[in-house]
């Protein structure tokens, strides 16, 4: 038979909030939600983009990482011309780049079958990893992973949230 597909794109949730990486790699007292089986936790696959040099780092941790060390210097150029035309009210820091629902990481979460259906954790891997491959493919290095979790966790279906940031470089 056929299984449905479901991807969620975007910043913001219901609510008009940013998404927060704490959800995702369980960075909060999971034993007040009662969607999550604390006896299936270990099932879950977390990853950020620094795991390799500093896999303790939470997700939002190493996030904001990732844009201090790309996004930064660019920020210190346009806060000076803030500040030269008179506009410090203007000027941001890198914290309130990264929490601004314009400018935040974008995620997806992408979620096959539904609750009770037979998907596996290995095969939820497999179509994630043809899907990555398939972006960097087509978006190469303007594109960033910056964490990605899969849950295995929650009452309702096998699910992976992915959180990237589009961006170019130039002169």
């Amino acid at each position: 038979g056929y299984m449905r597909v479901v991807t969620h794109r975007g910043r913001k949730n219901k609510t008009g909030q940013a998404y927060k990486a704490k959800h995702n790699d369980r960075n909060f007292d999971t034993e007040k939600a009662e969607h999550i089986n604390k006896e299936k936790q270990d099932l879950n696959i977390y990853y950020h983009c620094f795991f390799n040099e500093n896999s303790t780092l939470t997700f939002e941790e190493a996030e904001l990482l990732f844009y201090k060390n790309n996004f930064n210097e660019a920020l210190e150029e346009t806060n000076k011309k803030y500040i030269k035309n008179r506009h410090k009210e203007r000027v941001k820091t890198i914290e309130e780049i990264y929490k601004d629902n314009k400018k935040c990481p974008e995620e997806i979460i992408f979620q096959i079958g539904k609750k009770g259906d037979n998907i596996t954790k290995e095969q939820l891997q497999k179509i994630m990893n043809e899907y990555l491959e398939w972006q960097y493919k087509n978006y190469g290095t303007n594109i960033s992973i910056l964490s990605y979790a899969l849950h295995a966790d929650e009452a309702g279906g096998i699910h992976v949230h992915l959180r990237q940031v589009y961006y170019a470089k130039n002169e």
